[in-house]
């Protein structure tokens, strides 16, 4: 039976590089596929029954090892909704947007279909969940392109410099020392008595963009016993349109004291009541000055320096750019310049990650021995870059001529055996 045996290996030898082949085959034609992970081949003695004096060497098992657990190399690509995830972590992906089958990947060649899923080389779905839920549900990710809303202005922050002392061309300081509101008759009275405080442009509940004029006027100066502190009356623009004189064009809205080192006595935290510019009706608008950011210092021009004067509200915008930062954080940068959080990527991690399922297009399904699929706190996310295959060419080229020679040698050994069987025939005749 030895000579039976033989053979009967060598045969099993020859299967086993030949699946050795397959693999490696499949290896190097994939070596160029992103997120691919090549397949190893390992051998398996398969011993007869026997004692140590009379047991064989046996035959040969060929099973597939995975590497999964090895990463590519990442490259830039400069696409930004391609990501790559870096570690032993997946992305989770879907055939389709309705299926309810549940993948992963490495593979993040991702870019957005017509309508708006972001979709990788291989067909797969994104999965993600809105970007303001932590535990939300987890859908194929779709990038809306209907416009945000606009957002009316509820707040104005403001900062800058006032003139300690604002004087006439004679050298007198100029204080203003009317009452109330400015009605148009009093305007040019007005002007002349008070500073520019800047403007900002703000928003009206659907996003009409409306400019707001500001202006101080000096009402108080300091007294040398320093009981009265300078004061400073702030109004805002209510009209352009001069019409009759006694129509209001600039309302007071607030008054600040300054002391004697120049800053603000209490910091300013008003509201102006239904405020409205030419008629066009924004509401209430909280206007805000911290102590550290309104001053009265000395200014040779006798104007007033402005700091960061901010506000709000924005108008509606259109989706302009798509991007995925190291968080997984995907957001839209929008014509109005907005940046919106719109979803998250979560990534997945497995116990065995070798023992996934493999499926095609560089996706893998969990299995039991496998473990199931853990959420990965520390996600690393690798924004505009894809992970290539793991495949090692040149090592691929090196098991390729082993796996050659052996299928060769275990040839030879079946040639070697059917020669002596021909031997044991040729006996009997």
């Amino acid at each position: 039976m030895g000579v039976f045996s033989a053979l009967t290996t060598a045969v099993s030898g020859m299967q086993a590089q030949s699946y050795a082949l397959e693999n490696i085959s499949g290896n190097i034609a994939n070596s160029r596929t992103y997120g691919f992970k090549g397949v190893e081949t390992n051998f398996a003695d398969m011993v007869t029954d026997g004692n140590a004096m009379t047991m064989t060497a046996g035959s040969v098992l060929a099973r597939a090892q995975g590497t999964n657990a090895i990463d590519g190399s990442i490259i830039s690509t400069n696409v930004s909704t391609n990501v790559a995830v870096a570690g032993e972590s997946y992305m989770m992906v879907r055939p389709s947007p309705t299926s309810s089958d549940t993948l992963y990947t490495k593979r993040g060649d991702f870019s957005t279909d017509k309508d708006g899923f972001l979709v990788n080389g291989a067909g797969y779905y994104l999965v993600g969940r809105k970007a303001d839920s932590a535990v939300g549900a987890r859908d194929p990710i779709q990038i809306s392109n209907l416009p945000i809303s606009a957002v009316k202005t509820t707040q104005v922050t403001y900062a800058g410099n006032l003139p300690s002392v604002r004087l006439t061309q004679t050298g007198a300081e100029i204080l203003y020392t009317a009452a109330g509101d400015v009605t148009a008759g009093a305007e040019a009275n007005f002007m002349a008595q008070s500073v520019d405080g800047g403007a900002l442009t703000i928003y009206d509940s659907v996003g009409n963009p409306t400019s707001l004029a500001l202006r101080w006027a000096k009402t108080t100066t300091r007294s040398a016993d320093g009981t009265v502190n300078d004061s400073w009356n702030a109004y805002y623009q209510t009209s352009t349109d001069r019409g009759a004189t006694g129509n209001t064009i600039w309302k007071k809205f607030t008054t600040a004291e300054f002391n004697a080192a120049g800053n603000v006595t209490a910091p300013i935290d008003v509201t102006i009541p239904n405020l409205s510019v030419n008629g066009r009706v924004i509401g209430d608008v909280q206007f805000i000055a911290r102590q550290a950011d309104l001053t009265q210092y000395s200014d040779s021009s006798g104007t007033f320096q402005p700091g960061v004067i901010g506000q709000d509200g924005y108008p509606s915008g259109t989706l302009s750019t798509v991007s995925i930062d190291s968080k997984g954080i995907i957001s839209g940068s929008y014509s109005n310049g907005r940046v919106v959080p719109l979803w998250q990527i979560d990534a997945y991690t497995f116990q065995n990650d070798d023992a996934l399922d493999r499926g095609d297009g560089s996706a893998f399904r969990e299995t039991a021995a496998s473990g199931r699929a853990i959420a990965d706190t520390n996600l690393k996310i690798v924004p505009s870059a894809i992970e290539q295959s793991n495949v090692d060419i040149a090592a691929e080229f090196a098991e390729m001529i082993q796996t050659q020679s052996a299928y060769s040698a275990n040839a030879k050994v079946g040639t070697i055996a059917q020669q002596m069987l021909s031997d044991v025939l040729n006996m009997i005749r």
